[in-house]
């Protein structure tokens, strides 16, 4: 299922096979974005990806869908829900 996320984003649970864990496949479409938004999200993209704590929600891979401006974070799932 897929639940939307702000302006551009949508997030489904999935399971990662090899592990057999649940983790969050957050699909944000570019496509749309301004050049500056684009930016903030490659930037966003690669803090996440460095970023290693305990509080943090961990992000693991990415993948880019050129053909449909989107890109897919594959990140640690919350139990709790969201911040809200």
């Amino acid at each position: 299922m897929l639940k939307r996320l702000g302006s551009y984003g949508k997030v489904a649970k999935v399971k990662h096979i090899p592990s057999d864990r649940e983790m969050v496949w957050k699909k944000t479409n570019y496509g749309g974005m301004s050049e500056k938004e684009k930016q903030q999200l490659i930037n966003e993209v690669n803090i996440l990806r460095e970023l290693k704590h305990e509080n943090i929600v961990r992000c693991f891979d990415k993948f880019v869908d050129k053909k449909n401006t989107s890109i897919y974070l594959v990140m640690e799932l919350c139990k709790g829900g969201d911040l809200a």
